[in-house]
């Protein structure tokens, strides 16, 4: 299948069901990835070394990545980052009804609403015209960079952003 052409509800799906179905989620690796810019075949080194349980003395295992990994001494601590993806609804449940009341809320509210997205999020990207269209009064400002974690990549530029709307 043509990853570029995969609809990205579709792409979604199967992203949560390697975060559930990997026990050893590789929470290091998958954090950094979009972080620290490193080549493909260094992810994928690393990911063998993490698949062949050896993670800890691969030579592709940065600071970050060590960081991201400290917290969860063995995989039986990684349930929550396996789950969290499905917690993201994407079929017609209960979290429907919770859904469209918040929709209303922030179509009618006045209260002020900023919007930051990074503008090179894949994961977030097709969003950003929903929210605004969702949130007619929000303040949307250009977009900062940084790529999902924006808010470690480009701190001050978010800092910035958040100071200015506050100053507003």
């Amino acid at each position: 299948m043509d990853s570029g052409k995969t609809h990205p509800a579709l792409k979604f799906m199967y992203w949560q069901k390697f975060c559930w179905d990997t026990k050893n989620l590789p929470v290091g690796l998958l954090n950094s990835t979009m972080m620290e810019g490193k080549p493909r075949n260094e992810i994928r080194n690393h990911y063998i070394f993490h698949k062949l349980g050896l993670s800890k003395i691969s030579p592709y295992m940065s600071n970050l990545m060590k960081a991201y990994e400290a917290p969860y001494p063995s995989p039986k601590y990684k349930m929550g980052c396996r789950a969290m993806p499905s917690h993201v609804p994407i079929i017609p449940d209960q979290s429907l009804d919770a859904q469209k009341k918040a929709r209303e809320f922030f179509n009618k509210t006045d209260k002020p609403f900023l919007s930051v997205f990074a503008g090179d999020d894949p994961v977030t990207n097709a969003m950003e015209q929903d929210v605004l269209k969702m949130v007619p009064n929000a303040i949307s400002v250009p977009n900062i960079g940084g790529g999902h974690f924006y808010q470690w990549t480009k701190p001050k530029e978010l800092s910035k952003v958040l100071s200015d709307f506050i100053k507003q």
